[in-house]
């Protein structure tokens, strides 16, 4: 009997993030391709085979601090029911000392079928540092290849790993005796049939479709009357279950020649959406170096990341 084998999509991407010109360290954080950076502004790389590298030991006790919490939270959440038990996914471990400087690029890499997402810490040194880095590390331990039925059931999926990085989050803010602390989130999943997406926060999704941009993402912030800047009113970490709920998921529709950007605010405040339009237009490759050229020309106030993804090729049913 022939059976219909799912094909996953083939999406070619890039990230990168900036420190800016006036920020010392890099609050923002992203979960590329198996990598995100850790707390201390290095690459941390998930496996789920091979043996690892030996961690250099400086970076080793706070990865095995930030491995224990969120390992007993897990725990914790998976004696409620709360959170699935991904047994064919590893911990993420931390590979590699890899000081960021000013600008990082993780090599492009196929992402089909797999997680990407940007992380936008707030809070002030170092927590935001902190925040984005722990949901980063939350999204590294929940990635695995999505079926039909998890598809199925995406918005509950993505519920239970919103749930596991709030938790995470709230758990070390207590013990650290942090009286504020969370991070913006922008994610999207490449699978078979659909893209299935989160955000909470100002971080964006946006998609180019036939040329022309349009945001995906939703907002969740509140400028004051005679204030310039807007304030957050959704994030990860706010112990607030209104403002938690706020998170928007999306299921969309794909089509060969999308390209799709998830970016934090420090993009978004130095480059104008008719400039991102344009950027997006060229190769993967070429606009990630324009895009970095422009927030670097618009002053580059702020921490800045950004992945860029293509569909190069549509996923199928085909006969096996």
């Amino acid at each position: 009997m022939t059976k219909n084998k799912e094909q996953f999509m083939n999406v070619e991407a890039v990230c990168t993030s900036m420190t800016g010109e006036f920020r010392d360290t890099n609050e923002d954080n992203f979960y590329f391709n198996g990598q995100y950076m850790d707390s201390d502004g290095g690459i941390a790389l998930r496996l789920t085979s091979g043996e690892h590298e030996e961690a250099e030991p400086e970076e080793e006790e706070l990865s095995e601090e930030m491995l224990r919490i969120i390992e007993e939270s897990y725990r914790e959440a998976m004696e409620r029911g709360e959170i699935p038990d991904f047994d064919d996914c590893d911990v993420a471990e931390l590979l590699e000392d890899n000081p960021i400087g000013e600008i990082l690029h993780a090599p492009e890499a196929d992402v089909s079928g797999k997680w990407v997402a940007v992380f936008d810490g707030i809070g002030g040194l170092p927590c935001g540092e902190m925040a984005s880095y722990i949901a980063a590390m939350t999204l590294a331990q929940a990635e695995c290849p999505w079926r039909s039925r998890e598809e199925a059931d995406y918005e509950a999926r993505m519920w239970e790993i919103a749930k596991a990085m709030e938790a995470n989050l709230i758990k070390w803010k207590k013990m650290q005796k942090v009286r504020q602390m969370g991070t913006t989130m922008a994610a999207l999943k490449f699978g078979r049939n659909y893209i299935f997406g989160m955000s909470l926060g100002d971080s964006r999704i946006y998609r180019l479709r036939e040329g022309k941009l349009a945001q995906l993402s939703t907002d969740h912030t509140y400028r004051h009357p005679g204030h310039i800047r807007s304030a957050l009113v959704g994030y990860i970490g706010t112990e607030y279950a209104d403002d938690f709920k706020k998170m928007d998921f999306y299921k969309l529709e794909y089509q060969k020649g999308d390209k799709y950007l998830l970016c934090t605010d420090g993009v978004t405040d130095m480059v104008k959406d008719e400039v991102l339009e344009e950027i997006l237009q060229m190769p993967v490759a070429e606009a990630r170096g324009k895009m970095v050229d422009e927030v670097n020309r618009m002053g580059a106030e702020d921490n800045a990341t950004f992945i860029i993804a293509e569909i190069v090729s549509a996923g199928s049913q085909s006969p096996s």
